[in-house]
């Protein structure tokens, strides 16, 4: 999906939601790189990761629609997913200030997450892909210090060998 596939099927989601709903989106990964301008050219992606719905109990409504919209439009059953979910709870403190509205279309508010916090979740990823896109984004020395506090401030032991692989990553950058 490229930026303006992502876009159309974002519109045409908005005007599917009953009337009188509003939901909010949160998107992060290769589409939000997209939607808030780090990620350019000829740049796509496979799919939308959603990390916040709110009100959370819309979920299930917003991916019957995303389904549908899939179908109509030719895109992946599963376009629209909470597979990062798992990074929303490690999201970096203060996020909220930095995303990027991507705009409203009819019900849905959605929102990307931030320059700097796509480049902490990037790290923390640490993928071949998110190794593609940080090098695209050329991460200064300064985002990089954000990333590790950011780091830092993870104390999930269960995800401790991640964490110390993305310090690696970040501090051997260049």
């Amino acid at each position: 999906m490229n930026i303006e596939a992502i876009k159309l099927a974002l519109v045409a989601v908005g005007r599917s939601l009953p009337t009188g709903k509003t939901i909010e989106l949160l998107i992060v990964g290769g589409a939000a790189g997209l939607l808030n301008g780090e990620l350019r050219g000829t740049y796509t992606t496979g799919d939308v990761d959603a990390v916040k719905v709110l009100p959370a109990e819309e979920w299930d409504l917003l991916q019957d629609v995303a389904a549908k919209v899939g179908t109509e439009l030719g895109l992946p059953a599963n376009w629209l997913n909470r597979d990062a979910g798992l990074y929303a709870k490690s999201l970096p403190p203060d996020w909220e200030f930095r995303r990027f509205n991507v705009g409203r279309f009819d019900a849905l508010q959605v929102w990307a997450i931030g320059r700097l916090d796509l480049i902490a979740m990037k790290f923390y990823s640490h993928r071949p892909q998110d190794r593609e896109h940080l090098a695209q984004m050329k991460v200064t020395s300064t985002e990089r210090e954000f990333v590790l506090r950011y780091l830092n401030s993870l104390d999930d032991v269960s995800d401790k060998g991640k964490i110390d692989m993305a310090k690696q990553m970040v501090e051997n950058w260049s």
